[in-house]
């Protein structure tokens, strides 16, 4: 009996340690203009991959935070975005008031504060665990300065490869 007592405690704080291990953490995307960015990460995707990237789907729920704080007020809705693991074109893509807008990320110069969310949203799914301003970030992962003023036009984000060939 006590056999069966020991398996059934031990199931139970397995389950429970993996429930926890599963469960969204908030994570600190960046901070600008003392606001704090943060999302929860519900659900990821890989959409393609070939020779020139891999293109993910996100499915984020984003907030904000006073500098600081932790508490965080939470978005009602969730949103999709999609992440272009490429050196040749290293990018983020949001789906906004009916169409796509592309954040080519410079990770050389750095990105400039407006885009320093997508830049750590992109770093956390290419390069998990780094830091994307520790230096020989760009050098370590083969980026180059990129054209963050050039105009791409979606019509899904799967066209983004033509776009880094």
């Amino acid at each position: 009996m006590r056999h069966w007592i020991a398996l059934a405690t031990i199931a139970l704080a397995g389950g429970t340690a993996a429930f926890a291990a599963r469960a969204p953490v908030p994570e600190l995307n960046s901070c600008h203009g003392g606001q704090c960015s943060w999302s929860i990460t519900n659900g990821r995707a890989l959409v393609r991959r070939d020779s020139s990237g891999a293109l993910y789907r996100l499915s984020l729920r984003g907030g904000s935070a006073p500098e600081g704080s932790r508490r965080i007020r939470w978005n009602r809705e969730g949103h999709v975005l999609y992440i272009f693991c490429s050196p040749r074109l290293p990018a983020v893509i949001l789906l906004q008031h009916g169409r796509m807008q592309v954040d080519i990320l410079d990770f050389v110069a750095g990105p400039p504060p407006v885009e320093e969310s997508s830049a750590s949203l992109y770093v956390r799914i290419c390069h998990p665990g780094e830091d994307w301003s520790a230096p020989a970030f760009a050098a370590r992962h083969g980026y180059h300065a990129e054209d963050t003023d050039r105009e791409i036009a979606l019509s899904r984000p799967e066209d983004i490869f033509d776009y880094a060939r």
